[in-house]
């Protein structure tokens, strides 16, 4: 079973797709491949930059990047605006 994370940021410069349609899309996608969803999380006008300072996603990529380090693969991320990996 994948336990995946969803992530969604909206930036003010030039995409009208808000945060809650992206959660919704990908909620979806990982729900029709069995996905287990245990978190969710908005970045709404957040520029990328201080994105990835974020204290929340900074927790989440060291926390993947520990399961990836240690162990089998037991997660799955798909970023908000990317299409999804069949």
């Amino acid at each position: 079973m994948i336990h995946s994370i969803i992530i969604a940021r909206f930036s003010t410069g030039g995409h009208d797709v808000s945060c809650k349609s992206q959660i919704a899309e990908i909620r979806a996608e990982a729900i029709k491949r069995g996905e287990v969803i245990v978190k969710e999380l908005e970045f709404p006008r957040v520029r990328h930059s201080d994105f990835l300072e974020d204290p929340d996603f900074k927790e989440i990529l060291a926390e993947a990047k520990l399961k990836i380090a240690t162990g089998p693969k037991s997660g799955s991320m798909i970023p908000a605006g990317c299409p999804a990996i069949a």
